[in-house]
């Protein structure tokens, strides 16, 4: 069994790798962040050879998913679909596909969701509390120094609502 260290290493240099591969071929942020679909599936196939569903769940799934399933990945595909559908017709194609990816990420998701037990929803509350706050600090800093001011509209709120529906699946 790997360590720690080696698993870290590991990690950061495939992090490192990616991220080369970004300044290297000049990828724009859609470019990159598509980029990272297929660069992580094969990581987690071939370099940590681990199950791809621990990408999302750590314990094996139960077989049979609850009702509920089907009706919380339609309402996260709702906003990534209607926006590839509605507004990027004239987009490149790293911004339709990276809406495609978001667009069918809504599945995962949705089985990650309805598989979490309390002690992940207490992770995740924690991570939301500190690296979540910590991005709308750097957020909320960012504004105030562009705009003079910490007043931010509510089209603005609208939109890091929207970001997140977007970049979560």
């Amino acid at each position: 069994m790997e360590n720690q260290f080696t698993r870290m290493g590991i990690a950061a240099g495939t992090v490192t790798l990616w991220m080369a591969a970004g300044w290297g071929f000049h990828l724009s942020g859609n470019a990159y962040l598509v980029f990272g679909i297929p660069y992580l599936l094969l990581f987690q196939g071939f370099v940590a050879r681990r199950p791809i569903t621990e990408l999302w769940l750590r314990d094996p799934a139960p077989r049979q998913l609850p009702w509920w399933t089907a009706p919380v990945a339609l309402l996260f595909m709702v906003l990534p679909l209607t926006v590839l559908i509605l507004r990027t017709q004239h987009a490149s194609w790293p911004v339709r596909l990276w809406f495609v990816g978001a667009t069918l990420g809504a599945l995962p998701l949705a089985w990650a969701v309805v598989n979490m037990r309390a002690l992940t929803w207490r992770f995740l509350a924690g991570c939301l509390l500190t690296a979540g706050a910590w991005g709308v600090l750097v957020f909320i800093g960012s504004s105030a120094a562009r705009h003079h001011g910490l007043h931010l509209a509510a089209r603005g709120w609208i939109g890091i609502v929207t970001d997140l529906l977007l970049y979560l699946p």
